[in-house]
């Protein structure tokens, strides 16, 4: 076993670089950002409003800013696995969830139900435990 071991090219050493657990994650999760459904049917993904009376807009902020902006989500693939929560119902998802507009600091996802009323607040949630959403932001 072998730790603590540092290559370099050329013949001139640098100083040994410790990072923590969380720097080191906070640095990965520059490039490659995922929400994985913890429970099943409760994971919240973001908040936001109903758009119009089938369609419901989340906002996702991001735990650290994104090198750069994506340009696509990755989703289970199912509209089925994701919800939305509003003041009166639970509403499945029967189109998306959909890659609306992002930057480096957040995102918004659209998710198509059977219907809702506009202009409400709701929470984009997981419906089951494959849900996930996640933003790419290689080189």
């Amino acid at each position: 076993r072998i730790t603590g071991l540092q290559l370099e090219l050329g013949s001139q050493a640098t100083a040994f670089e410790h990072r923590s657990f969380g720097d080191e994650l906070a640095l990965c999760q520059r490039y490659y950002f995922k929400m994985d459904s913890d429970d099943g049917t409760s994971t919240m993904f973001g908040t936001g409003w109903v758009n119009n009376g089938n369609e419901g807009i989340a906002i996702i902020h991001f735990p650290v800013k994104l090198r750069d902006a994506p340009s696509a989500l990755e989703q289970s693939g199912t509209p089925s696995h994701y919800r939305l929560n509003e003041k009166d119902a639970n509403h499945n998802g029967t189109s998306g969830p959909l890659f609306s507009t992002c930057g480096t600091n957040t995102a918004t996802v659209s998710l198509t139900v059977s219907s809702a009323p506009a202009g409400r607040p709701i929470f984009l949630r997981s419906n089951n435990a494959s849900a996930f959403l996640a933003w790419s932001a290689e080189l």
